[in-house]
């Protein structure tokens, strides 16, 4: 059950990122939920085996740290990615249609 919480958690923590990508045109309105939602389920899989361990029993399910950590690592995630990615995407955008646009690319 926690960890169906940990997914919902991603989702709605990569949907409230959506806002800080821009242009917003440059990525899916459903890219950001799915990130969060990837990255809660991979840190929830992780903090699982790791409270098997003897040094990790702060991390228990019912302790406070395993959701704090949890909403650190997603939005800290999706904040880079909703900033990063639409301006890589705008740069590699141009740099393909100046490929297409001409034979190969132009010499500046």
């Amino acid at each position: 059950m926690e960890m169906f919480f940990a997914g919902l958690f991603g989702l709605l923590i990569g949907a409230a990122t959506i806002p800080l990508a821009r242009p917003t045109g440059k990525i899916g309105n459903l890219l950001l939920p799915a990130i969060g939602g990837a990255v809660a389920l991979g840190y929830w899989a992780v903090a699982t085996w790791l409270t098997q361990l003897s040094g990790f029993s702060w991390l228990a399910y019912d302790a406070t740290w395993i959701w704090v950590l949890l909403v650190a690592i997603v939005a800290i995630t999706c904040i880079l990615v909703a900033r990063i990615l639409p301006a890589r995407r705008a740069v590699d955008d141009q740099d393909l249609l100046d490929r297409l646009s001409h034979v190969g690319r132009a010499e500046v």
